[in-house]
Parts: C-alpha cells; sequence; structure tokens
C-alpha cells in the first residue's frame, strides 16, 4: 500500500471527524437556542456546555452559555463563562464584562466586581443604560464591602426541615404568626412533572401551633396552567390579594373569605391591572384616616423598570386614580406645567415587593437600582404613604449578595421574613437557583448599645477580616519594575505595575502554549489563566479590600503594622535580585503612600501606620524553578517562575484598643 493513499485515507479520516465534530456542535447549539427559546435556561446551558467540550474556543457559544447560566440563576457558572471571554472577546461581546462583574458581585466578591465594573466603564463606548448602571456599581461594590464589615445584629433563620421550605421555590411568606399565614411555592405539576406551577398554600397554626395544617387553596383560586402567588391577606376585610400570571401579564386578583369557604375570584379593574402591563407584589394599608392598595408595575408612564404606586382604597371596594410613590401632582393651575412630576423615590431601575408596616410609618421595598450588597436588596423609608425621605439599606445579613425580597412584619410585630435566594437556601440544581423564606425574630424592647459598643464590635470584626487576607502575595513580570537598573527604589505604584503585568496575559498564553498541540496546550493555557485570575488578579483585589479595611481602622485610630517580603525568580544574580526584591517592595510603599490621594500619609507620619520591610530576593526561590535564561518559557512563561516574582504583606498587628 503507498504511503500516498495511507496519506489520502488519513486526511479523509481526519476531515470526516472534523466534520462529524462540527456536526455535533451545530446539533447541541441549536438544542440550547430552543431550550432557552422555552425559558429552560438550565437545559440550554447544559447542551452549550455540551457542545464545548467538544470544542472550547468557539466564542458565541461561550456567551450563549455564560448568559443561559445567568438566567438560571447560577451565578458562579455564568461568571466562568463570562470570564473566559474577557478580555479578549469584549469587541464582539462588550456586556461580557459587565455581566462578569454582575455575577461576581452575587459571589460577594466585591473589588473583583468593582475592578470589571470600571473596566467596563472605561472602555464601553455608548452612553447607555448598560454605562450608567457601571457607574453606581463601582461605588456599590465599595459600599457592600463596607457593609459586611459592618453586619446588623440579627438571626437569619432557615430550617431545611420547615414545612414552607422546599428543594424548589418557596416565596411571600404573609399573615399571622400562631394564627392564619399565607406561601407560595413553585413545584412539579402533579399531572405534568415537566413543567412548574406557582401555588398559594395556607398554614393554619390555631390547633397545634408547632405543627400547623398546610392546605392548597382551592382551584378556582390555584387555577391550573397558570403561576399564582405574591399572597397577601387583609385581616381587616379577611381578603386575600394575590397575583395571576398566564398567557397574560401578571394581573392582581383578590377573594374574600366568607367564614366558610373562599369566595369567588375578582380581577382588580384597569386602574391597577393596566392592559399589557405587569402589576404584581400587591399589599394593603390601613391607617387611621384611609386604607390604601400598594404594589409594583412596569405600566406606562413610570421612571424605569417597575414602579411602586398606590391607590386609595374606599369602603366599597373601589379605587382612587394610581399615583406614582414619591410623584408631585401638577395640579389644575395655569403654571402646571412648571411641576416637576418626576418621583423622587422610585428610578430608572426596578422597585418591588413593597410592604408598609403602620407601627413604624415605614416603607419597605427592594430594588436593584438603590446601592446595594447583591442584585435586589431590601430597603426602609420612614415617611407617609407617597411621601419621601432618607433611603436605607437593611444592612447584611438581612441582605446577601443574591436576591432579598418580600419583606413583611407579621401583625404581631415580633416575626420578620424575606424571601431570597442566597446561598442558604435549598436548592436541587445549583447554589442561588431558588428562592426560600427566611425569618427573624424582631427584640420587643431594644435597648440600644452605646458608639463604644458599636465601634468595639465594628473594630474587632474588621480586624479580623483584615488578619483573615494576610499573606497578601503581589506578582510581577521578570524583571520589572526598573528593568536591567541596581536602583533599590522605583516611582511606579504597584497598582501600576499590576495593570501592565495584566496587559500581558496573552503573550504568556502564546510563549508557554508554544510548541504544545492537544490537550498539552489547553492545559498550558489553563494554568496561565489559572495565574492571571486567581494568582495576579485575586491578589491584587485581596489588597484592595485589605486597604478599605485599614483606611477604616485608622480613621477609629487604630494602629497598624505590616510587615512586607520580597522574592525573585533566579534570573540574574543574587545581589541584583536584592536590589530588584527592594524596587518591588518600593512600588507597594508608593500604592500605599499615595491611596486616595495619600490620606495614609499622617497616619505614618504620627506612627500609627508603619511598615517593616524584609527583602529576601532569590535566597528564597524554591528547587525547581529554571535559572535558564535560554529557556525563557520556563524560566519566564512558567507560572512556576512566575509565582517567585512576588513581594507579600505577610504580617499584621492590630491595637484595637480605641484611643
Amino acid at each position: 500500500m503507498s504511503r500516498l493513499y495511507l496519506n489520502i485515507c488519513l486526511t479523509i479520516s481526519i476531515l470526516f471527524s472534523v466534520s462529524v465534530q462540527a456536526q455535533d456542535i451545530r446539533s447541541l447549539v441549536a438544542s440550547g437556542d430552543l431550550a432557552v427559546e422555552q425559558g429552560n435556561y438550565y437545559g440550554g446551558a447544559e447542551f452549550y456546555r455540551r457542545a464545548l467540550r467538544i470544542n472550547p474556543n468557539v466564542p458565541e457559544v461561550v456567551f450563549k452559555a455564560a448568559e443561559a447560566y445567568r438566567m438560571d440563576n447560577d451565578y458562579a457558572k455564568a461568571a466562568k463563562y463570562y470570564n473566559k471571554l474577557v478580555p479578549n472577546h469584549v469587541g464582539t461581546y462588550p456586556l461580557a464584562q459587565f455581566y462578569l462583574a454582575d455575577m461576581l458581585k452575587t459571589r460577594a466578591d466585591y473589588l473583583m466586581a468593582q475592578y470589571h465594573f470600571r473596566e467596563f466603564y472605561e472602555s464601553y463606548p455608548n452612553e447607555d443604560y448598560y454605562r450608567i448602571v457601571a457607574k453606581r456599581e463601582i461605588i456599590a461594590c465599595e459600599k457592600a464591602q463596607l457593609m459586611m464589615f459592618r453586619p446588623v445584629i440579627y438571626d437569619i433563620m432557615h430550617t431545611t426541615d420547615s414545612i414552607i421550605n422546599s428543594y424548589y421555590a418557596d416565596y411571600g411568606l404573609d399573615g399571622v404568626r400562631d394564627s392564619i399565614m399565607f406561601f407560595a411555592s413553585i413545584l412539579p405539576d402533579t399531572i405534568d412533572s415537566n413543567h412548574f406551577y406557582s401555588r398559594i398554600y395556607q398554614l393554619d397554626f390555631r390547633m397545634d401551633s408547632l405543627h400547623p395544617e398546610k392546605s392548597l387553596l382551592p382551584p378556582y383560586i390555584n387555577l391550573p396552567y397558570a403561576d399564582v402567588g405574591n399572597p397577601f391577606y387583609n385581616t381587616k376585610t379577611m381578603t386575600l390579594y394575590y397575583t395571576v400570571s398566564d398567557s397574560l401579564p401578571t394581573r392582581i386578583f383578590r377573594s374574600k373569605w366568607n367564614g366558610n369557604a373562599w369566595g369567588s375570584p375578582e380581577k382588580l379593574s384597569q386602574k391597577i391591572n393596566a392592559i399589557g402591563a405587569v402589576t404584581t407584589h400587591p399589599s394593603i394599608v390601613h391607617t387611621d384616616s384611609l386604607s390604601y392598595l400598594i404594589y409594583a408595575s412596569n405600566k406606562t408612564g413610570g421612571m424605569g423598570g417597575f414602579d411602586i404606586y398606590f391607590h386609595i382604597m374606599y369602603e366599597d371596594g373601589t379605587f382612587s386614580v394610581p399615583k406614582n410613590w414619591g410623584r408631585r401632582e401638577p395640579g389644575n393651575s395655569k403654571f402646571a406645567y412648571l411641576v416637576d412630576t418626576t418621583s423622587r423615590f422610585n428610578t430608572q431601575g426596578n422597585e418591588i415587593a413593597p410592604y408598609y408596616n403602620v407601627l413604624d410609618s415605614t416603607l419597605y421595598f427592594s430594588s436593584d437600582w438603590e446601592y446595594g450588597m447583591g442584585q435586589y436588596d431590601i430597603f426602609k423609608m420612614k415617611a407617609p404613604i407617597g411621601d419621601t425621605s432618607e433611603i436605607q439599606n437593611l444592612g447584611y445579613p438581612i441582605n446577601s449578595p443574591q436576591n432579598d425580597l418580600n419583606f413583611r412584619i407579621d401583625r404581631t410585630g415580633r416575626l420578620a421574613s424575606l424571601t431570597s435566594n442566597r446561598d442558604d437556601a435549598l436548592a436541587e440544581k445549583h447554589l442561588s437557583c431558588c428562592n426560600d423564606v427566611f425569618t427573624y425574630i424582631l427584640p420587643e424592647i431594644i435597648i440600644p448599645k452605646t458608639e463604644e459598643e458599636i465601634l468595639q464590635e465594628q473594630i474587632v470584626i474588621m480586624s479580623r477580616e483584615a488578619e483573615e487576607l494576610i499573606p497578601i502575595t503581589l506578582y510581577f513580570h521578570n524583571d520589572r519594575p526598573g528593568p536591567g537598573t541596581w536602583d533599590t527604589t522605583t516611582d511606579l505604584r504597584y497598582d501600576e505595575t499590576f495593570k501592565t503585568y495584566m496587559a500581558r496575559r496573552q503573550e504568556y498564553l502564546k510563549q508557554f502554549a508554544a510548541g504544545l498541540r492537544g490537550e498539552k496546550a489547553y492545559a498550558a493555557q489553563d494554568s496561565i489563566e489559572e495565574f492571571f485570575d486567581r494568582e495576579v488578579n485575586g491578589e491584587f483585589q485581596k489588597l484592595r479590600k485589605f486597604m478599605l479595611l485599614m483606611s477604616e481602622l485608622l480613621k477609629n485610630e487604630q494602629e497598624i503594622r505590616l510587615t512586607i517580603k520580597g522574592y525573585t525568580s533566579p534570573l540574574n544574580t543574587p545581589e541584583y535580585n536584592l536590589n530588584l526584591a527592594k524596587r518591588r517592595i518600593s512600588s507597594l510603599v508608593n500604592y500605599i503612600e499615595q491611596y486616595e490621594g495619600g490620606m495614609f500619609l499622617s497616619y505614618m507620619e504620627t506612627g500609627l501606620l508603619s511598615i517593616e520591610i524584609v527583602p529576601f530576593g532569590e535566597t528564597q526561590v524554591r528547587k525547581g524553578v529554571s535559572d535558564d535564561p535560554n529557556d525563557r518559557r520556563n524560566s519566564v512563561y512558567n507560572p512556576l517562575a512566575a509565582q517567585e516574582r512576588k513581594i507579600q504583606v505577610i504580617a499584621v498587628k492590630f491595637n484595637r484598643e480605641p484611643k
């Protein structure tokens, strides 16, 4: 058999294999597209994942996988796939970096999220909603990190044996503890288990407060082939308000309890359920003089996505015209056109899940626009109905890095509840997939702590957070900064050397994978990606978090002692490497001294902040790291060598007693 014939057969075999693989990828992607189109994001993501196992280097499929995982609330996997597109494919997929930052925020990786929001903001060319949000999120990430440093003291309870929570979605607890409560749960349909529908359940605690009777509301409320949820029980009129979602947008209904059964459901009028709009999250408020219906809707004429509206509810059950919360009424005078009718409360984002507590005259709601910890946070505003005042975040751990909604205080005023898909929620598929109900007990008598007690608690928490970040390892490119010099200092700051190092990622990918094929090439590229993401970038984000903590502690007159140690890879003489280690430490000292316009300088002058330097140079390099200048693949671009070009913050000491 001739060599030519063998070569032809081999070529045909390879081409056939490539063709089959291409067909398999197209088939899997088409199946994924269909699943996503039908709202099955979990299934779509799995099809895309299988396609990427055949060929992981198809950016279009990577982006589709990231989008599907994001829509399925699988934030960790979404971040993984968005990260594969940043920074090399942001020209084609500019929103990849925005959503990467958004997903990192849901994982409480606030400073890394802030980094990517800032990179997106600086590079994104369009002045649209995404750039506006990115600018706000740069600030929000820092505020979120500070909230985690200063938690509110509540024990958020979630019991896995709860009669409410399941491995699916459970939400919207409302009613009276030790009496009647309602909630909604999304479970597989009893007829077709491939379809999930939301249903409202009733819990009756009156016979047995420890083992309440759980029952499904009747089918004329829990309509077949519709999602029924968001219950709110008006104890004064014994009327249940709830929502129905089917082929039409979500609408609000109500049903009155007559003592024996629930009455026929009534869809509220078009004053509330505007045609073509989603109307959801109803609640009723009774003040001394008037009653109100409050809800969220994306009806036309609002400020952004969803706004919060209210109506006066008359004694006959009818309603006034809708009013957008916080919007001034123009009146009928000839100067009406001069009145600013934009809302002083609703925003360009979404305000949803309103609940007004008469006991403290406070509106509780969720927003994805106000500065928060996650996707939706719960906020409060103490003001009369329709009026506005300062908006406050309820803080951590009431809020989480994920979604927090449906805040309620039961009619006794002691039990607070909320709905969240935080990591503690039960999940059949993955973290954050499903909502659960969480509760906490409000104290009968609040004994306020002194400012000194609060300060002491915050200092202990922040000091512990800072200590847990140590050691912080910071990396450098070969012979940087100041290549080829014998200087022991540099004018560069570490954040500047970090940025130029990160810009070399593609150079490292190319050089370390040079000459390799197949799995070996993929493994080499993965090791470089891991090094730049986890080590270079990850450790810099730890440094930024540490600096933020340090600034807060110094503001409270806490004495801080840092110890910094330098290393190098073995390319050059020990004497040269010792000076190189000193230059690298100098770049970090410059970063500290120039941080936020030099805010640490006064603390360094007074001795509250001091730095001890230990430059070891090459003497500390581990065995097996190449010192051959002709083998740059292993002496420069190999992650083992790159891991030696570093400095470390190896120790921090605090004086925890306020002065």
